[in-house]
């Protein structure tokens, strides 16, 4: 099967075979994002002087995630427009086509191709660096990152998951871009053939739990999924979070900026 080129035929969104060849020094930041208003502003405002470039590739999105991100006053930030619809995650995501435009394999796939640089940090739209981040974020070893999984925020109090408190964030890390790597279709969702790194201590919050637009991810019928029911678990309860909150994260702290209270 060509993952590099898309079974629809759109040939602007091609993958180039050879993507990860001439890279520059430094360290690429990457998301995939689509209704991530509420928290990318933070997000990319939390790891944004530790690396060189960040690329968005950004489906069409109903909320005003392109606004916060062209709120962002940095020459790093590079927003690609991905302008396809995406097939859920979920029973059945094995059986999707990695090469179609429509499957988030083939997504996450173009959006890696895109970054210039010799190392990449895979980094999510509800995630915000904790300060302690800063002494991994380095061009040395490949690096997996937890976090905190956070299920409520209300003012400036979080509580993070009683049963779940630790998020892998499936996973985000930092690795040294060569030729082979490359997302796979999973049982329900994406993975990736990446090696695996050193890991490191809690060093993000995790805000999925909070978000406004969580269907975006999952079958309509989600809560009748088992898998997913199981992870929902995470979202029921929680304990006070008594850790630093990130600096970038003060001005958003208000209910009426969309976060549960």
């Amino acid at each position: 099967m060509n993952i590099f080129k898309n079974i629809e035929d759109h040939k602007d969104f091609n993958i180039d075979p050879e993507w990860y060849k001439n890279r520059k020094e430094g360290i690429s930041c990457y998301y995939r994002v689509k209704n991530e208003g509420e928290f990318i502003k933070p997000s990319i405002l939390s790891i944004i002087d530790w690396v060189d470039e960040v690329i968005v590739a950004l489906q069409p999105s109903e909320d005003n995630t392109r606004e916060m991100i062209e709120s962002i006053d940095s020459h790093k930030i590079k927003i690609l427009d991905y302008p396809f619809d995406l097939l859920p995650n979920g029973p059945g995501f094995m059986g999707q086509n990695p090469s179609s435009v429509h499957c988030k394999t083939y997504y996450y796939n173009w959006t890696l191709s895109k970054t210039t640089y010799d190392w990449a940090l895979k980094w999510d739209g509800d995630m915000v660096a904790l300060p302690n981040m800063e002494q991994y974020v380095k061009r040395d070893i490949g690096r997996r990152f937890y976090g905190h999984e956070i299920v409520k925020v209300s003012c400036e109090n979080f509580w993070s998951s009683k049963i779940h408190p630790t998020s892998n964030a499936a996973p985000s890390g930092l690795f040294k871009v060569r030729s082979g790597l490359s997302y796979l279709n999973g049982e329900q969702t994406h993975r990736f053939n990446k090696p695996e790194g050193k890991y490191t201590g809690n060093s993000f919050l995790h805000f999925k739990w909070c978000k406004k637009y969580f269907d975006d991810i999952w079958q309509k019928d989600w809560e009748n999924i088992p898998k997913f029911q199981n992870l929902c678990k995470r979202a029921i309860a929680g304990d006070k979070y008594e850790g630093d909150i990130p600096q970038v994260l003060l001005p958003f702290l208000k209910d009426e900026m969309g976060f549960k209270g």
